[in-house]
C-alpha cells in the first residue's frame, strides 16, 4: 500500500509496484454534507478537497404538496467552494470527491 499527499487517496500496488487499486480513480468518497432551506442559499468551503474532482448529489427532504411544483437548487462548484440556492424545497446536498 502507498499513501501519498499528491495522490489524495490510497493506492495498492502489486509485487511489481503496479497500481492494482486506487481510491482516486475508482471510488467517490464523501467530502461533506450540508442543508439548503427552501427558497434559501447555502455556501460551504471544503479546503481539504483542494485538487480533488468534486461532484454533488441533491436529496429533497420533504414531500412536495400535490398543488406545487418542486424546483431543485442550482449547485455551483468553484474550486473548494460549493454554493446552492434557487430551489423551493428543503434539500440535503452530498459532496463527493476523488
Amino acid at each position: 500500500m502507498k499513501a501519498s499527499e499528491n495522490d489524495k487517496g490510497l493506492i495498492i500496488l502489486d509485487d511489481d509496484q503496479r497500481s492494482i487499486y486506487s481510491t482516486r480513480h475508482i471510488t467517490w468518497n464523501q467530502v461533506g454534507f450540508f442543508f439548503v432551506p427552501a427558497d434559501g442559499e447555502t455556501v460551504m468551503q471544503y479546503p481539504a478537497a483542494g485538487g480533488l474532482e468534486i461532484i454533488t448529489m441533491q436529496f429533497m427532504v420533504n414531500d412536495t404538496p400535490s398543488d406545487q411544483e418542486a424546483y431543485a437548487h442550482t449547485v455551483i462548484v468553484s474550486g473548494t467552494q460549493i454554493s446552492a440556492g434557487g430551489g423551493n424545497q428543503d434539500t440535503a446536498v452530498l459532496v463527493l470527491g476523488r
